[in-house]
């Protein structure tokens, strides 16, 4: 930390300390509750525990050195982050004594805190050097990439049936991760499933940033137009299905809302969302997020995940990163190892892409794309929701609320699993329309219908009734002065 930083959090500090030097009311609740807390603490009788821990301990929990431990760092973290909240500070010095405070609790964090504990961040490298080969053990569905651009390439894929539906579904991944969680390998792909299907799919894959090439939200918002219109162009047909994979869902939200907005909504079909949150201040109740870098250069994806934090005291969430070991979570064989390779192969996001995400995850009223308000109860085109059972850094209910938050009809799926495994490897679901704002989760869970196996069949079938009639199948990928120029998953991929 440079001379100039100290300084300022030194002045910060003086700041809180005058603050809540007036509000001694304050001071003696938090610090008379804190050590209420450390005497139950004591006595092995506390309730604390990590954010969304809920019993999944894997026996650290059952040491109860260990548990007293964890219970009074977080006990002692929360204090402090409560006190901040009490003395309502600017902006500019919460952000400067979080930021400290947020570097004290890692240091003083036990060891195998558990899950609600700060992580480490995902693996850089793929713990097998060898690694699985795109084209051939993940990303493997046949296509051609039939546009590209220096943001990205679009990938049609080869029908695999004599008719298709005339509304061609457009992919939208993540913009931290590649594109391809959505065709991770043979026989555990949802792209080859819709394909299967009689759907006509196209994929976004997006190119790995640098810091000389100024992407923002706008970039990608325009991107995501492009890509539209290549799909409508060469399927003929003036209408697609958007579906976006987690960030790229709060991607396709925001396009959706330029497109509303411009009066152009009619270019929208019916829009899915795959583990996307478009509300994580919702989601995750009483957490802040933490300081994010200022707008400029570009964070590697590693940086960037672990960025894309909430924090409360010394609890910490991570809503966008996933753990390589979820894979161990998901049938043996390639799909592990697909799986696991895709958790690690991160691509860079500029400071300004991760501001502007960070607005829209949270909900700010002030959020534009292109110019034009984002406004999810704009968004009338009929949804299909997806969201894990099990993510162990947020509630299901989270899509719920998502769902809630639409203008639409909104078909929601709770599935089996946690952020990754739920997409790529369902093993069971519930299922059911969201009626309005006012439905609690446990009636919305009660009047859902429970579905042993994957849900991609029932995506299936809600996707045919909105793609339109079958017609016979294209004899090849492109048209309309659009060609492929090479075989998926494109040289954007390292194919």
């Amino acid at each position: 930390m440079d001379l100039g930083t100290r300084c300022a959090a030194l002045r910060a500090a003086l700041r809180v300390t005058a603050s809540l030097a007036v509000r001694p009311g304050a001071l003696l609740r938090r610090g008379t509750g804190l050590v209420a807390e450390l005497g139950t603490i004591g006595l092995g009788t506390s309730t604390v525990a990590p954010h969304g821990a809920d019993g999944r301990f894997d026996g650290w929990w059952d040491d109860p050195v260990r548990r007293r431990a964890v219970q009074a760092y977080l006990a002692t973290t929360g204090t402090l982050s409560g006190l901040l909240d009490d003395a309502a500070l600017d902006p500019a010095d919460d952000g400067r004594l979080r930021g400290a405070l947020a570097a004290l609790a890692d240091l003083a964090r036990p060891g195998g805190a558990g899950p609600g504990a700060v992580s480490p961040g995902p693996q850089t490298a793929d713990p097998d050097p060898a690694g699985p080969v795109p084209g051939r053990d993940l990303a493997a569905t046949p296509g051609a990439v039939v546009l590209r651009t220096p943001v990205f390439e679009l990938i049609q894929y080869l029908p695999r049936t004599e008719r298709v539906h005339d509304v061609p579904v457009l992919l939208v991944p993540p913009l931290a991760h590649r594109y391809y969680l959505a065709d991770l390998a043979p026989g555990h792909s949802l792209v080859e499933h819709l394909v299967g299907e009689g759907l006509q799919v196209f994929a976004l894959s997006w190119s790995d940033p640098d810091a000389t090439d100024g992407r923002d939200l706008d970039t990608h918002a325009a991107a995501v137009l492009d890509a539209v219109e290549a799909a409508t162009r060469v399927t003929r047909c003036p209408r697609v299905a958007l579906a976006g994979l987690r960030t790229g869902g709060l991607l396709s939200a925001a396009v959706q809302c330029h497109l509303a907005a411009t009066g152009r909504d009619d270019r929208i079909a019916a829009a899915v969302y795959l583990g996307t949150v478009l509300d994580q201040g919702w989601a995750l109740p009483g957490f802040r997020p933490d300081p994010v870098p200022a707008a400029g250069g570009v964070l590697d994806g590693d940086a960037a995940v672990r960025s894309w934090s909430w924090r409360r005291g010394g609890e910490q969430v991570r809503p966008f990163a996933v753990d390589p070991a979820a894979a161990e979570r998901v049938p043996r064989g390639p799909v592990r190892r697909a799986l696991r390779h895709w958790a690690t192969d991160l691509l860079h996001v500029p400071a300004a892409l991760q501001a502007a995400l960070l607005a829209l995850a949270t909900g700010d009223p002030d959020a534009t794309v292109l110019g034009t308000p984002v406004a999810p109860g704009g968004l009338t085109r009929d949804a299909y929701l997806v969201t894990p059972a099990d993510d162990p850094a947020q509630p299901w209910t989270a899509g719920l609320r998502t769902a809630q938050m639409l203008g639409g009809a909104c078909r929601l799926v709770r599935a089996d699993g946690d952020q990754a495994g739920a997409l790529v490897a369902p093993d069971g679901y519930v299922a059911g329309p969201v009626s309005g704002d006012g439905e609690a989760p446990a009636g919305w869970q009660a009047a859902g219908e429970r579905v042993d196996g994957s849900w991609w069949p029932d995506l299936v079938a809600w996707l045919t009734e909105r793609a339109g009639p079958q017609r016979e199948a294209p004899p090849e990928l492109g048209g309309r002065r659009m060609y492929p120029v090479h075989p998926a998953p494109g040289i954007y991929l390292g194919g």
